[in-house]
């Protein structure tokens, strides 16, 4: 019987390891990761780009939202500099394309390619996510989402493609 209290003790350590989301925002504006493993929620911040403290919190229904004033400004996201290989497609698409992501922030990243996708485009990204975010090494995502802006370059070959990500999930390796 003297076992037994040992054995619980160390039952914590062989919890969960986490896989984190793309980080999310709450409707009160605060941002936060989820564990793709076990739905456990952390809260993130951005201008340090770390996962914060465990919370367990549900969002206030929007009729209780407090209303504020909605101005059309909105400060840029902060970016965290990167130079990660990426595959990407047009949604629909078979055919992977080459590029690099240059930089990545909440609202989506930067992609420096020979190959250009045309706004608007849906597309999907394969690359390996930073530790910054996903709280792993080595963790291979496919995310989804919208190319927000093309910025071919003035030779007409290859430029840069700012997309936004609206999914994301990790892929076996």
């Amino acid at each position: 019987m003297a076992m037994a209290p040992r054995f619980f003790q160390v039952l914590p350590f062989f919890g969960c390891t986490h896989q984190f989301s793309w980080p999310r925002r709450w409707r009160d504006g605060e941002y936060y990761q989820v564990c793709l493993r076990c739905g456990a929620e952390y809260q993130y911040d951005w201008v340090s780009m770390q996962r914060r403290e465990r919370v367990e919190r549900h969002p206030e229904p929007a009729s209780r939202m407090p209303q504020c004033d909605v101005s059309s400004w909105r400060p840029r996201a902060r970016r965290l500099a990167v130079d990660l290989p990426v595959q990407f497609r047009q949604g629909g698409c078979k055919e992977w394309h080459d590029g690099v992501i240059r930089n990545l922030s909440k609202t989506g990243l930067l992609i420096v390619a020979q190959r250009l996708l045309p706004a608007r485009a849906q597309v999907e990204l394969k690359f390996v996510m930073p530790k910054e975010i996903s709280g792993q090494d080595h963790s291979l995502v496919l995310t989804s989402g919208m190319v927000a802006r093309v910025l071919p370059n003035e030779n007409g070959k290859g430029g840069r493609m700012a997309a936004t990500i609206q999914a994301c999930r990790f892929l076996r390796q």
